[in-house]
């Protein structure tokens, strides 16, 4: 009875012939021969007893991971429960909703039944309109384009300019002169606001682009043109010339031209050398005056709007070259009061063609000019 008892309260697990009694007992179930083997311990010698106790330490693992598939079977079946569950409740859901957009519909096509018989021309009208609005201001905004087109050219203007008054027009009688030239540009974000400000004051300025700049925005570059300022090279990628030789050089040139051309439909006239550098190759090169400048309030340096403003009103004098960049937000913010300044000082704004012209200055090719004295 107690042996009974024993044999009951052990958990058997037969494995490939092997049977587990508990407490290191296993029976070989083709000899029935029984074996106690130590877990753990190396007390049995006999490789066929050996491979046994291997087997006898697996079995607990294996029992584990069948009562491990069991729960997570279990899990999985209430996961899909729950699911099904959600899924059901959306169903619901979105069968209320499409019964509210339903009745939504119903009471508007409701509504346009009554207008329809009350008004029966309505739905003509309302197609009519449909066709024609859109036909009409199409129309309109051709005709304006064209009539801006007509009036100021290709790029059209916020307000048209005013007519250019030429030098000779112009009383110059007592008054210090001076040019307002802008390097580095054109730039999409700041040379029309820049544009914008010259126009309002009515200043005449000199812009020296960069041809790869210009390709990017030749919109720009018209636009300086039509209202009244001198363009001039700043060549064609701001290469340092003096470092080039003659063919680079004209290889350059004859690129910058060709974008000109295509721009303007013309090459400029002057030129301003990257840095200033200028040698001998550069002057026997360049067939253009080469222009400098006499004042650089360094706004490529302090970009402070203050700064440049001061500086430029202090270095001015009569017939200067001031040197700016109209790629510089802070510069083009300067230039409202750098022009309230000078013109407080008796100074009147000329491009720097205009102010040579004046001052009786013929300039010659490869020849550097950096103002223009009475």
């Amino acid at each position: 009875m107690g042996k009974h008892k024993r044999r009951k309260s052990t958990s058997e697990i037969k494995i490939d012939g092997i049977e587990m009694l508990g407490n290191g007992v296993v029976k070989n179930t083709k000899t029935d021969k029984k074996q106690r083997i130590g877990f753990g311990r190396n007390v049995v010698k006999n490789n066929k007893t050996v491979v046994m106790e291997k087997r006898c330490t697996d079995v607990t693992p294996r029992f584990l991971t069948k009562i491990q598939r069991e729960e997570s079977a279990n899990k999985l079946k209430e996961a899909k429960k729950i699911a099904k569950r959600v899924a059901n409740e959306e169903k619901r859901r979105d069968k209320l909703a499409g019964s509210e957009v339903k009745r939504v519909e119903t009471r508007a096509g409701k509504r346009w039944h009554e207008l329809n018989a009350s008004f029966p021309w309505l739905k003509f009208a309302l197609v009519a309109l449909v066709l024609i609005l859109p036909w009409h201001e199409a129309t309109m905004m051709r005709e304006a384009r064209d009539i801006e087109g007509a009036q100021y050219g290709e790029v059209a203007l916020v307000t048209p300019p005013k007519a250019a008054v030429s030098v000779q027009e112009r009383d110059l009688t007592g008054k210090k002169l001076v040019a307002l030239t802008f390097d580095d540009g054109p730039s999409a974000g700041t040379t029309g606001r820049l544009l914008d400000i010259l126009r309002e004051k009515q200043v005449k300025a000199t812009f020296f682009v960069v041809g790869t700049m210009a390709q990017q925005a030749p919109e720009l570059v018209k636009r300086e043109e039509q209202e009244g300022h001198e363009v001039a090279s700043h060549t064609l990628a701001h290469n340092n010339l003096a470092r080039m030789s003659s063919d680079a050089i004209k290889g350059e040139q004859a690129a910058f031209e060709g974008i000109m051309r295509g721009i303007l439909g013309r090459n400029v006239e002057l030129m301003r050398p990257p840095y200033g550098s200028v040698n001998g190759t550069v002057r026997s090169t360049v067939e253009q005056p080469m222009i400098m400048w006499s004042v650089d309030p360094q706004d490529w340096k302090d970009r402070n709007t203050g700064t440049v403003r001061s500086r430029v009103r202090a270095a001015t004098y009569d017939g200067a070259i001031v040197l700016m960049h109209d790629i510089h937000a802070s510069t083009v913010d300067a230039v409202a009061g750098i022009i309230d300044d000078l013109r407080a000082d008796g100074y009147e704004f000329l491009t720097v063609s205009e102010l040579a012209e004046v001052r009786g200055v013929k300039m010659e090719n490869g020849v550097t000019y950096g103002s223009f004295r009475p």
